[in-house]
């Protein structure tokens, strides 16, 4: 879900999504930044195609978020 369709999910127009989340969502989102950093730390892609190739693990990590 992107974030436009997330803020129209909350019936929100101009206001800080991260200002109307749930501790829960502040969390899951904080894990999911974390994540993010480590995989492309440990990861260091290398140009255009491994950092899609990055994007789809972080992306697996969001699906399983949202099923929270």
């Amino acid at each position: 879900m992107s974030t436009r369709e997330y803020k129209d999910y909350k019936n929100l127009r101009k206001e800080s999504l991260r200002d109307n989340m749930t501790n829960t969502e502040l969390v899951l989102n904080m894990l999911a930044e974390v994540s993010t950093t480590e995989i492309s730390r440990n990861e260091k892609p290398q140009g255009l195609d491994k950092s899609r190739m990055l994007l789809k693990e972080v992306e697996v990590l969001q699906v399983m978020q949202e099923k929270i």
